[in-house]
């Protein structure tokens, strides 16, 4: 009975661990499985020390400069827009965030 509980609260805290992960880049598969294999702590400490998915959507878009006209992301700062052909207004292409 003793082993049961802590094989079914193993498999709680591995769940909640990895729902933890489904918001960050490791994602809920890996989260699950380092929890599942190591112990919930380690695979939440593992969690925890991957990157939000927020910081990398902010990182990403920071990389980008985007069209005002049409939206078009360039990594580079553009006179003209190569999808629309427009001027931007001040020769470069804003940045997006």
């Amino acid at each position: 009975m003793n082993e049961a509980v802590v094989i079914v609260m193993w498999l709680i805290l591995t769940v909640v661990v990895g729902a933890i992960g489904s918001s960050r880049q490791i994602g809920f598969g890996m989260a699950f499985l380092w929890s599942f294999l190591l112990s919930p702590v380690v695979g939440l400490i593992i969690v925890l020390c991957s990157e939000s998915n927020s910081v990398a959507e902010l990182r990403e878009k920071m990389l980008y400069n985007v069209c005002p006209y049409c939206g078009y992301r360039s990594k580079t700062p553009q006179i003209f827009c190569p999808n629309c052909g427009r001027r931007q207004s001040d020769g470069k292409m804003a940045h997006e965030l």
